[in-house]
């Protein structure tokens, strides 16, 4: 039942293209922030650093990936 435990979400496909910033090191997962709202998030792109600006690649199962947004 709902409330009675932890529930998982997929994350929504309209998240793909959105930018924001590493939260947390990814290393290579994370937690990144867009809009204010914290997502965990795997990079695709190696290692980046917390602060550093990324864009929504893609939605993977469960797995939002991110990629630098410069990259």
């Amino acid at each position: 039942r709902a409330g009675q435990g932890y529930q998982v979400n997929k994350p929504s496909l309209e998240l793909i293209g959105k930018q924001g910033f590493a939260k947390t090191a990814l290393r290579p997962s994370g937690k990144i922030d867009i809009d204010g709202v914290w997502y965990d998030a795997v990079s695709n792109d190696g290692f980046i650093d917390s602060g550093v600006p990324i864009v929504v690649n893609k939605i993977e199962n469960y797995n939002v990936i991110v990629k630098r947004l410069n990259s």
